[in-house]
C-alpha cells in the first residue's frame, strides 16, 4: 500500500508483531479528494487490507475459503522517540523467543 512501510516485524503462530510507518498524506501522491488534497492514511485501512489479503491466501493454501484467520481489531500505539522505537524493535525481535510462555501457546491451553 502506498504510503505504508513495514519496519521490524515478527510473524508468530497466532499473531503478528510489527512496526508500521505511515507517510504524511502530502508525501504520498496518491488520489486526491475534491479539494485537491491527498486523503489521509489510516492505520486501520492498512491493517484491514493486510488481514484481508493474507487471510484469502492462507485459506487458499489450507483449502478453507472464508474461514476466519485473524482476531478482530488490533493494538496500536504512537512511537514518540528514538529510544522508544529502539525498545520496540528489540521487543519485536525477541518476541519469538517468548512464544513458549505465551498464554495462547497450545501447551498452555491444554494442547488444543
Amino acid at each position: 500500500m502506498q504510503g505504508v512501510s513495514l519496519d521490524a516485524f515478527a510473524l508468530m503462530p497466532n499473531h503478528v508483531h510489527g512496526i508500521v510507518f505511515l507517510a504524511d498524506a502530502g508525501d504520498v501522491g496518491a488520489g486526491h479528494d475534491r479539494a485537491g488534497h491527498d486523503p489521509p492514511l489510516h492505520l486501520g485501512t492498512a491493517i484491514g487490507l493486510f488481514k484481508s489479503a493474507s487471510a484469502r491466501e492462507i485459506n487458499r493454501l489450507r483449502g478453507t475459503p472464508g474461514r476466519p484467520v485473524w482476531q478482530r481489531g488490533y493494538f496500536d500505539r504512537v512511537v514518540r522517540s528514538e529510544a522508544e522505537l529502539r525498545a520496540l524493535r528489540e521487543y519485536v525481535a525477541e518476541n519469538p523467543l517468548r512464544w513458549a510462555l505465551d498464554r495462547d501457546h497450545p501447551s498452555r491451553r491444554g494442547g488444543s
